[in-house]
């Protein structure tokens, strides 16, 4: 068990869907992670397009190299 506190003046993170800026076509985009073992990595890319899917919410497809360790990390513009 361990008890946490934390300090409410932290920044907090808001989603480009929350602060009303969706992603478009041809927005530049980062992709953060640790492929291959290398921590703290960005790779760069662009939106390509949008993929609708029946089960859940649209993928947004990117041209930024997508590796193992970073795959699953955050996409940001």
């Amino acid at each position: 068990m361990a008890l946490i506190r934390v300090d409410d003046t932290l920044p907090v993170l808001v989603s480009a869907y929350e602060a009303g800026h969706p992603p478009a076509v041809g927005d530049a985009v980062l992709a953060y992670g640790s492929p291959y073992g290398l921590e703290g990595t960005a790779t760069v890319g662009i939106v390509s397009a949008f993929r609708p899917t029946y089960t859940r919410a649209n993928y947004i497809q990117t041209d930024a190299p997508i590796n193992p360790g970073n795959s699953g990390g955050p996409l940001v513009n």
